[in-house]
Protein backbone atom coordinates (compact mmCIF):
# COMPACT_ATOMS: atom_id res chain seq x y z
CA UNK A 1 0.00 0.00 0.00
CA UNK A 2 1.38 3.37 -1.03
CA UNK A 3 0.71 6.65 0.82
CA UNK A 4 0.71 10.10 -0.61
CA UNK A 5 2.74 12.73 1.22
CA UNK A 6 -0.31 14.11 3.07
CA UNK A 7 -1.59 10.67 4.07
CA UNK A 8 1.87 9.59 5.21
CA UNK A 9 2.17 12.71 7.33
CA UNK A 10 -1.31 12.10 8.81
CA UNK A 11 -0.35 8.51 9.61
CA UNK A 12 2.84 9.65 11.33
CA UNK A 13 0.93 12.22 13.39
CA UNK A 14 -1.70 9.60 14.26
CA UNK A 15 0.98 7.16 15.34
CA UNK A 16 2.74 9.76 17.45
CA UNK A 17 -0.60 10.70 18.98
CA UNK A 18 -1.33 7.10 19.93
CA UNK A 19 2.14 6.68 21.41
CA UNK A 20 1.67 9.88 23.37
CA UNK A 21 -1.76 8.76 24.62
CA UNK A 22 -0.37 5.39 25.74
CA UNK A 23 2.51 7.18 27.49
CA UNK A 24 0.13 9.51 29.34
CA UNK A 25 -2.14 6.60 30.33
CA UNK A 26 0.87 4.60 31.59
CA UNK A 27 2.15 7.58 33.58
CA UNK A 28 -1.26 8.20 35.13
CA UNK A 29 -1.48 4.53 36.13
CA UNK A 30 2.03 4.14 37.51
CA UNK A 31 2.44 7.53 39.23
CA UNK A 32 -0.04 6.89 42.09
CA UNK A 33 1.55 3.44 42.60
CA UNK A 34 5.04 4.93 42.81
CA UNK A 35 3.85 7.65 45.20
CA UNK A 36 2.15 5.04 47.39
CA UNK A 37 5.29 2.89 47.48
CA UNK A 38 7.42 5.91 48.31
CA UNK A 39 5.07 6.90 51.15
CA UNK A 40 5.21 3.36 52.57
CA UNK A 41 9.03 3.50 52.65
CA UNK A 42 9.08 6.94 54.27
CA UNK A 43 6.31 6.40 56.82
CA UNK A 44 5.54 4.45 59.95
CA UNK A 45 2.37 2.72 61.12
CA UNK A 46 0.20 3.83 64.02
CA UNK A 47 -2.25 1.15 65.08
CA UNK A 48 -4.85 1.41 67.84
CA UNK A 49 -6.31 -2.08 68.24
CA UNK A 50 -8.43 -1.05 71.22
CA UNK A 51 -10.30 1.67 69.34
CA UNK A 52 -10.06 -0.11 66.02
CA UNK A 53 -8.18 2.09 63.55
CA UNK A 54 -4.77 2.58 61.98
CA UNK A 55 -2.96 5.01 59.71
CA UNK A 56 0.53 5.74 58.47
CA UNK A 57 2.39 9.02 58.86
CA UNK A 58 5.77 10.28 57.58
CA UNK A 59 8.80 9.34 59.66
CA UNK A 60 9.78 13.01 59.69
CA UNK A 61 6.59 13.80 61.61
CA UNK A 62 6.12 13.36 65.36
CA UNK A 63 3.30 12.66 67.79
CA UNK A 64 1.46 15.61 69.28
CA UNK A 65 2.01 15.55 73.08
CA UNK A 66 -1.04 14.31 74.99
CA UNK A 67 -1.28 17.56 76.94
CA UNK A 68 -1.56 19.48 73.66
CA UNK A 69 -4.25 17.12 72.39
CA UNK A 70 -6.30 17.71 75.52
CA UNK A 71 -5.77 21.46 75.19
CA UNK A 72 -6.84 21.54 71.54
CA UNK A 73 -9.78 19.15 71.72
CA UNK A 74 -10.53 16.59 74.40
CA UNK A 75 -11.94 14.20 71.79
CA UNK A 76 -8.61 13.77 69.96
CA UNK A 77 -7.22 10.32 70.75
CA UNK A 78 -4.01 10.72 68.71
CA UNK A 79 -2.33 13.40 66.64
CA UNK A 80 0.79 13.81 64.51
CA UNK A 81 2.51 16.96 63.30
CA UNK A 82 5.53 18.17 61.39
CA UNK A 83 8.10 19.41 63.93
CA UNK A 84 9.21 22.34 61.78
CA UNK A 85 5.69 23.47 60.89
CA UNK A 86 3.38 22.36 63.66
CA UNK A 87 0.37 23.81 61.93
CA UNK A 88 0.80 20.87 59.52
CA UNK A 89 -0.96 18.18 61.51
CA UNK A 90 -3.54 15.40 61.50
CA UNK A 91 -5.43 13.61 64.22
CA UNK A 92 -8.28 11.25 65.01
CA UNK A 93 -11.42 12.15 66.93
CA UNK A 94 -13.97 9.57 68.06
CA UNK A 95 -17.45 10.81 68.83
CA UNK A 96 -19.41 8.11 70.62
CA UNK A 97 -23.20 8.08 70.44
CA UNK A 98 -25.82 5.88 72.10
CA UNK A 99 -24.13 2.44 72.44
CA UNK A 100 -27.54 0.78 72.12
CA UNK A 101 -28.19 2.24 68.67
CA UNK A 102 -26.26 1.74 65.47
CA UNK A 103 -25.79 5.00 63.61
CA UNK A 104 -27.72 5.35 60.37
CA UNK A 105 -25.87 7.14 57.60
CA UNK A 106 -27.97 9.49 55.48
CA UNK A 107 -25.64 11.36 53.13
CA UNK A 108 -27.78 14.39 52.28
CA UNK A 109 -28.87 15.05 55.86
CA UNK A 110 -25.35 14.66 57.28
CA UNK A 111 -23.81 16.70 54.45
CA UNK A 112 -26.22 19.57 55.11
CA UNK A 113 -25.59 19.45 58.87
CA UNK A 114 -21.80 19.33 58.40
CA UNK A 115 -21.77 22.21 55.91
CA UNK A 116 -23.96 24.29 58.20
CA UNK A 117 -21.62 23.66 61.12
CA UNK A 118 -18.47 24.47 59.13
CA UNK A 119 -20.00 27.59 57.57
CA UNK A 120 -19.64 29.32 60.95
CA UNK A 121 -15.85 29.38 60.35
CA UNK A 122 -14.54 32.72 59.15
CA UNK A 123 -14.20 32.94 55.36
CA UNK A 124 -15.26 29.30 55.01
CA UNK A 125 -14.96 27.98 51.45
CA UNK A 126 -15.82 24.41 50.53
CA UNK A 127 -13.40 22.88 48.01
CA UNK A 128 -14.85 19.39 47.62
CA UNK A 129 -17.19 16.95 49.30
CA UNK A 130 -18.07 13.38 48.43
CA UNK A 131 -19.72 10.30 49.80
CA UNK A 132 -17.24 7.50 50.47
CA UNK A 133 -16.95 3.99 51.79
CA UNK A 134 -13.88 2.82 53.66
CA UNK A 135 -13.49 -0.77 54.86
CA UNK A 136 -17.22 -1.33 54.52
CA UNK A 137 -18.21 1.77 56.51
CA UNK A 138 -20.00 4.74 54.90
CA UNK A 139 -18.93 8.32 55.34
CA UNK A 140 -17.97 11.70 53.94
CA UNK A 141 -14.70 13.21 52.72
CA UNK A 142 -14.66 17.02 52.74
CA UNK A 143 -11.96 19.61 52.02
CA UNK A 144 -12.24 23.34 52.71
CA UNK A 145 -10.38 26.51 53.61
CA UNK A 146 -11.05 29.07 56.33
CA UNK A 147 -9.39 31.92 58.18
CA UNK A 148 -7.92 30.88 61.53
CA UNK A 149 -7.88 33.08 64.61
CA UNK A 150 -4.14 33.54 63.94
CA UNK A 151 -5.23 35.29 60.71
CA UNK A 152 -3.64 32.53 58.63
CA UNK A 153 -5.71 30.80 55.99
CA UNK A 154 -5.94 27.07 56.60
CA UNK A 155 -6.65 24.21 54.21
CA UNK A 156 -8.42 21.43 56.12
CA UNK A 157 -9.69 17.97 55.26
CA UNK A 158 -11.99 15.68 57.22
CA UNK A 159 -12.71 12.03 56.57
CA UNK A 160 -15.71 10.99 58.66
CA UNK A 161 -16.86 7.37 58.98
CA UNK A 162 -20.01 5.96 60.55
CA UNK A 163 -18.74 2.98 62.53
CA UNK A 164 -21.26 1.15 64.69
CA UNK A 165 -22.48 3.65 67.28
CA UNK A 166 -19.52 6.01 66.79
CA UNK A 167 -18.27 8.64 64.37
CA UNK A 168 -14.58 8.45 63.47
CA UNK A 169 -13.03 11.71 62.26
CA UNK A 170 -9.62 11.89 60.62
CA UNK A 171 -8.96 15.62 60.53
CA UNK A 172 -5.85 17.24 59.11
CA UNK A 173 -4.44 20.16 57.26
CA UNK A 174 -1.96 22.99 57.07
CA UNK A 175 -1.88 26.64 56.07
CA UNK A 176 -2.84 27.45 52.49
CA UNK A 177 0.66 28.87 52.03
CA UNK A 178 2.47 25.68 53.07
CA UNK A 179 -0.04 23.22 51.57
CA UNK A 180 2.06 22.54 48.42
CA UNK A 181 4.93 21.41 50.69
CA UNK A 182 2.85 18.97 52.75
CA UNK A 183 0.17 17.90 50.26
CA UNK A 184 1.73 14.46 49.62
CA UNK A 185 2.25 13.84 53.34
CA UNK A 186 -1.37 14.63 54.13
CA UNK A 187 -2.69 12.63 51.19
CA UNK A 188 -0.63 9.64 52.32
CA UNK A 189 -2.05 9.88 55.84
CA UNK A 190 -5.64 10.06 54.59
CA UNK A 191 -5.23 7.25 52.08
CA UNK A 192 -3.70 4.97 54.72
CA UNK A 193 -6.46 5.44 57.31
CA UNK A 194 -8.30 2.15 57.93
CA UNK A 195 -10.65 0.55 60.41
CA UNK A 196 -9.48 -2.63 62.10
CA UNK A 197 -12.26 -5.21 62.02
CA UNK A 198 -12.77 -7.15 65.20
CA UNK A 199 -12.18 -4.26 67.61
CA UNK A 200 -14.64 -4.07 70.50
CA UNK A 201 -15.27 -0.46 69.50
CA UNK A 202 -16.58 -1.27 66.05
CA UNK A 203 -18.56 -4.50 66.41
Amino acid sequence: MKFSGDKLQQSIFLGLGLIGAVGIFTALWFLPKLQEEQFLKESQLYEDTERGFSFRFPKAWEFVPKVDLEYKNEKFVVGVQHPATRSSAAGVIIEEKDPQKKLRFEYNAFKESLEQQLSTLQDFKELSIQQIERDGYPGIDISYTFKHASKAYVRERQLILFVGHSLYYLSGGTTVETYPLYRKDLEGIFQSFHMINGSSEIK
